[in-house]
């Protein structure tokens, strides 16, 4: 994570007007104030700050930090492990190459993460988060979010809002007190999902988009599985899978978790989810096939 970084460089502060400031190689101190302005730090680690207005700051090489302010402005850290700061306003914020920090502010916010291991944090408002590959955090915060993983190992969290979370490979994925969907795209290429849906009526999506084609392939070569750790009935939680009843089944045995049984399904003799310290699951009653939301479009 990038940290506001000393100043041995030039100090360049703009008008009320539409500014050009631009750095050196050096660790540079940038500023436009109001107006429509455009920061380019260049090389060194170095601290742009766009003022009101809608703003265009690029860090450049090195680490940076970058604080868009009020107004719908563009941050692009470039290389380095930079730290992003939309504020106020509908921003968009992509963090290049390196481990950066990204955190949205208000508004309705775009963060791609890029290259690295990334955390990113949407704020208030309904944002857009993809970590791009690396192993990333991402969290929604509050407000309706789209949060996708992208490759690697990823932590996604919802907060608060009917959030939809993306998984990738290897993920976890995690909502709080909302209406969410939850689907790990891709985890049946081997690497294990954790999905917890937290409270309210969650949908945990298995497969690819819960479609039979894309769950078949899962087996003895590729094994893979996903955990879910909170699933919950009387909440109005459901699992959607594809095709139709036939080919699934479950059993019960301690898989994960505590010594408690937990519930096994399989599909085809392949295990494609364990429902941890839970025994209550039924293929009849809590499932969402889509045949069935087939015939239904």
């Amino acid at each position: 994570m990038a940290k506001i970084p000393k100043i041995n460089g030039d100090y360049l502060i703009g008008s009320d007007g539409k500014d050009y400031l631009s750095g050196g190689d050096y660790n540079d101190y940038l500023t436009g104030n109001a107006g429509k302005d455009t920061l380019i730090g260049g090389a060194g680690n170095d601290y742009l700050r766009g003022g009101d207005g809608k703003d265009y700051l690029s860090g450049g090489f090195g680490n940076d930090y970058l604080r868009g302010d009020a107004g719908k402005d563009t941050l692009i850290g470039g290389s380095g492990n930079d730290c992003l700061f939309g504020d106020a306003g509908n921003d968009c914020l992509n963090g290049g190459s390196g481990n950066d920090t990204l955190i949205g502010g208000d508004g309705k916010d775009t963060l791609n993460g890029g290259s690295g291991n990334d955390y990113l944090n949407g704020g208030s408002g309904n944002d857009y988060l993809n970590g791009g590959s690396g192993n990333d955090y991402l969290n929604g915060g509050s407000g309706n979010d789209y949060l996708s993983g992208g490759s690697g190992s990823d932590t996604l969290i919802g907060g608060t809002g009917n959030d939809t979370l993306i998984g990738g490979q290897g993920l976890i994925l995690i909502c709080h007190s909302s209406k969410d969907t939850l689907e790990g795209e891709e985890s049946i290429y081997g690497p294990r999902d954790i999905l917890t849906g937290g409270t309210g009526a969650d949908t945990f999506v298995l497969g690819k988009n819960g479609d039979i084609t894309e769950i078949d392939y899962i087996g003895k070569d590729n094994p893979g599985d996903t955990t879910i750790t909170d699933f919950n009935r009387a909440e109005g939680d459901k699992v959607q899978l594809g095709g139709s009843i036939n080919g699934y089944t479950v059993n019960y045995s301690n898989l994960s978790g505590t010594s408690a049984l937990d519930t096994a399904l399989y599909y085809k003799g392949d295990l494609i989810a364990v429902f941890q310290d839970d025994t209550s699951f039924s293929l009849k009653l809590d499932t969402i096939f889509q045949a069935e939301l087939d015939t239904l479009a």
